[in-house]
């Protein structure tokens, strides 16, 4: 049950994300030499962003990856891999260790999904790094 509504979160969320339509508010940007991340919150205007109102997208040169928050939990996925998905896991071996940007991230953003009052949202307190939740062909 949890693998089939992680398939129809991420499909939601690439559907809408790379839709025209997608509108989202920038919250904050933080910006180095290396990386910039951006942290949105969806509109509630669009019904099918419900169930990922707040995202976090980092750019660097090599790479560009999203953190999506939802009630359910916290997912990692690559724009150049979007047939592989990563799910926040609080377990004792997770398949990725969590690294220093995912860290610093997801504190960040749990800075601003607390200040904006998103109690539905996961957090990552407790997290241990991320389990691969979809493989593509």
């Amino acid at each position: 049950m949890r693998r089939l509504s992680t398939i129809i979160a991420f499909l939601m969320f690439q559907s809408s994300f790379y839709s025209c339509n997608t509108s989202s508010k920038l919250i904050y940007k933080y910006k180095t030499e290396k990386v910039n991340i951006s942290v949105f919150e969806s509109s509630k205007s669009e019904p099918r962003l419900n169930r990922y109102e707040f995202y976090v997208k980092v750019d660097s040169s090599s790479l560009c990856f999203y953190y999506i928050f939802n009630p359910n939990n916290i997912y990692k996925l690559y724009e150049n891999n979007t047939s592989l998905v990563y799910s926040l896991t609080y377990e004792n071996k997770p398949m990725v260790l969590l690294n220093n940007l995912d860290t610093f991230v997801l504190d960040l953003a749990s800075k601003y999904i607390d200040s904006l009052g998103k109690k539905n949202l996961q957090f990552r307190k407790g997290s241990t790094g991320f389990m691969e939740e979809i493989r593509g062909h």
